[in-house]
């Protein structure tokens, strides 16, 4: 595992895990924005460091709101592979991206709009499965079993989150209005 003195998790005060509360991550923000905004202090070096704090603070939020993100921070404090290091997809996604690509590729030529929301729909349906898939690999080792989190089962769930790029970036060429921050 990494340090996690600057993590997202401890920087908003929030156990690490990849199913979080949006509620409670808002609170903790707020709490966080509210400990470290620069109005709380009058000394111009004290809110210096307020500020860099408050943008610590912010940039965890962002991360912790984003899915993808999410599960890309709670697999580095584990120690997991990142994604420039560990490349590889879930079988078969190559394939099927390159074969839905070509069928988007056509529907936005004809501007097919029904071809183009039942494309947005499997991307939202595989999305959704993948999202489930790395909640239930995260939930097997956290909390009590991060000690156990062997290399294989860190790599399972960096494959997984290799996939979910995929079809993120695929929602977000069918709707233009897509943010994934608004997916937990």
């Amino acid at each position: 595992m990494t340090d996690a003195t600057n993590h997202p998790f401890a920087l908003l005060g929030i156990e690490p895990a990849f199913d979080l509360d949006e509620d409670e991550l808002q609170r903790r923000f707020i709490a966080a924005s509210a400990a470290t905004h620069p109005d709380r202090s009058t000394d111009p070096l004290e809110q210096a460091d307020l500020a860099r704090r408050a943008a610590e603070v912010n940039r965890a939020y962002r991360a912790l709101r984003d899915v993808e993100s999410r599960g890309n921070e709670l697999l580095k404090l584990l120690g997991g592979p990142d994604a420039s290091r560990e490349k590889t997809l879930p079988q078969g996604l190559l394939e099927a991206m390159i074969e839905v690509r070509e069928r988007m590729d056509e529907a936005q030529t004809t501007d097919d709009r029904k071809a183009l929301k039942e494309l947005e729909d499997w991307a939202e349906s595989h999305r959704d499965r993948t999202v489930k898939k790395i909640a239930g690999q995260f939930r097997s080792i956290l909390p009590a079993n991060v000690a156990q989190a062997d290399r294989d089962t860190l790599r399972a769930i960096r494959i997984q989150l290799n996939g979910l790029r995929y079809y993120l970036r695929m929602i977000e060429q069918l709707d233009p209005d897509y943010d994934p921050a608004n997916e937990s």
